[in-house]
């Protein structure tokens, strides 16, 4: 048993290259783990608020209306199954000592004491910074919504008093503000670092494609949403 008033489960195998080459600890890490805890964390003698780090990558391709929280998924990557399949096993973990936040944050960027370039955001960024150019590998037309680290660091202390009517809740944690076609976000980034764009289109068409309707969370949270856009993050990158 554990004795705690919240958990946060950030730990994660957090890519889709990392999670095609290690699938079994992805499953581990991002599923099996995770359902565990939330099962130790229900056996406390106190009501335990779990949030789960989850992901919009649930959605894959499914054209382009905007995908409300109870809207099919369709995973296409070992990350996105993994994420989905821990939100099933928390909804049934769910119940009387343990209330389970679920949160599908969008494509994360921005600044950290450990930053990450492999996010496209912040690759494109920097690589516009360090080299003048922004290079898109694929034909630049997925959809993708962004968040800025902080305000995600905002959603999940906001999790841990605000008010819930269930013992389990999902939400889509993003804004249409900052929603972009890749190319689109190549372009604006250009605009602000004044950087060429190169379409060298040498990959396959990116099947992960979806735009994501951030309402439920947006009337939930009591403040201004979200704190920072795209020029906010670039300067800070910058």
């Amino acid at each position: 048993s554990i004795n705690t008033d919240f958990c946060i489960y950030l730990a994660a195998v957090s890519n889709d290259p990392m999670g095609a080459k290690f699938s079994d600890h992805t499953y581990l890490v991002n599923e099996y783990e995770a359902i565990r805890i939330a099962q130790l964390c229900k056996s406390s003698q106190r009501e335990v608020r779990f949030i789960l780090a989850s992901s919009c990558s649930v959605y894959g391709s499914l054209g382009d209306h905007a995908k409300v929280e109870s809207d099919q998924v369709q995973p296409i990557t070992d990350y996105a199954k993994s994420k989905i399949n821990a939100e099933l096993g928390l909804k049934e973990v769910a119940g009387k000592n343990l209330k389970v936040i679920c949160l599908r944050f969008a494509t994360a960027c921005g600044v950290s004491r450990s930053t990450r370039l492999d996010l496209v955001l912040n690759d494109f960024v920097i690589t516009a910074l360090t080299t003048g150019k922004i290079e898109i590998l694929s034909d630049g037309m997925p959809w993708r919504p962004f968040i800025n680290i902080k305000d995600m660091a905002e959603s999940m202390q906001y999790c841990l008093s605000a008010p819930l009517e269930n013992s389990f809740e999902v939400f889509n944690v993003g804004s249409k503000v900052f929603t972009f076609r890749i190319k689109e976000l190549a372009e604006r980034i250009s605009d602000l670092t004044n950087a060429n764009i190169s379409i060298e289109n040498t990959n396959a068409a990116d099947s992960r494609s979806y735009t994501v309707d951030f309402t439920k969370f947006k009337s939930w949270y009591k403040g201004q949403w979200p704190s920072y856009l795209l020029e906010d993050t670039v300067e800070e990158l910058s």
